[in-house]
């Protein structure tokens, strides 16, 4: 019963928000502009769910998403919405995929294996095979980069870290570009929550 919002998409007058649904799937829902202003004052409709949610949902035979695939990031970028969501295993270690959809709704294609593993110290559990990895992304274009925080999991302490690539190599799935992570949590607090403006 979690409803996580993770990522959004503004075009127009309407806002589409992607979203965890009970750590297991990928959902959206949509609102007008106008409506979710006058919504914070009491007037107007609410969010409207898609009647076809969810959007993504665990495939069988991948064993990195096993667990559930939620807490998306969307971004529009030459036409098609890309997705970026947290996988989890049967070990409950976390990695972040792929999936592409040209109307924002449906999905159009996944890769076969995830963008986005723990490669640093913070986001691993030492020599231990479960409960570790990289959660929730969020993700920013800014010039040509492509800016993606997250959580990083070492098992004990979640950490806000960050990691980049160029909007060419992500294009072009060149995912071994992504820039080697750093933590921007404050030491000693213990947070896993960040907006970048």
């Amino acid at each position: 019963n979690v409803i996580f919002p993770s990522g959004a998409l503004h075009e127009g007058n309407k806002l589409t928000v992607y979203y965890g649904a009970a750590d297991t799937h990928v959902a959206i829902a949509h609102i007008p502009l106008d409506n979710l202003l006058n919504s914070m004052t009491g007037e107007g409709e609410r969010f409207f769910r898609f009647a076809e949610n969810p959007i993504l949902a665990p495939r069988n035979g991948f064993a990195w998403e096993a667990n559930g695939t939620f807490n998306p990031a969307a971004v529009d970028l030459k036409g098609n919405i890309h997705i970026l969501y947290r996988a989890q295993s049967d070990k409950n270690v976390s990695t972040i995929c792929y999936a592409i959809s040209k109307n924002g709704f449906s999905i159009d294609e996944r890769l076969p294996r995830p963008i986005y593993v723990p490669r640093a110290d913070f986001e691993k559990r030492g020599n231990a095979d479960d409960n570790y990895g990289c959660e929730d992304p969020r993700i920013m274009h800014i010039g040509s980069r492509l800016y993606m925080s997250y959580t990083a999991y070492n098992g004990g302490t979640p950490r806000v870290a960050i990691s980049s690539i160029s909007v060419t190599d992500f294009l072009a799935r060149k995912f071994e570009n992504w820039s080697m992570p750093a933590v921007i949590t404050p030491p000693g607090i213990d947070e896993k929550d960040t907006i970048i403006l």
